[in-house]
């Protein structure tokens, strides 16, 4: 039955039915803890992260892989482990590639802001280049 329910929640995971897979985890997971059957809560844990990751909550999906972890330290655990560990390696990577990408999209930000304020301010500039060399270095007017 718990394993019905994981199988059940990855199929909903795939076409986006998210409130069905959360039911279905969750279900899951009660389950295993009842039992207990910690090896199958392991797996529904790691499913359950994935669900979090395809919602786009990273936080979300660290707990639950990091709970999954622990479960398979406590059982010694190696199969599902290096899957395990994989998702929180491209998470990782996930996670800090979107710092990079907002953080350079503020940097922009800044550069365009600046670039606006000097080209607004002047009433001859008719056209403005921008040499990517550094954010304090910039060309006027270039159309004359």
């Amino acid at each position: 039955m718990v394993d019905a329910l994981r199988i059940q929640a990855m199929l909903a995971i795939r076409q986006d039915r998210w409130q069905d897979a959360t039911d279905n985890l969750n279900e899951a997971i009660a389950l295993c803890q009842a039992m207990p059957y910690p090896y199958a809560e392991a797996k529904a844990l790691w499913v359950y992260g994935r669900l979090e990751v395809a919602r786009g909550d990273p936080a979300a999906a660290r707990e639950c892989f990091t709970l999954a972890l622990a479960i398979c330290d406590r059982l010694g655990e190696g199969l599902y482990r290096p899957h395990i560990e994989q998702a929180l390696t491209q998470l990782g990577q996930a996670t800090l590639s979107a710092r990079r990408n907002a953080s350079a999209q503020r940097l922009t930000g800044r550069r365009e802001s600046r670039l606006r304020s000097r080209v607004t301010s002047s009433a001859t500039v008719r056209r403005v280049a921008v040499l990517p060399l550094s954010h304090d270095q910039w060309l006027g007017d270039v159309s004359g």
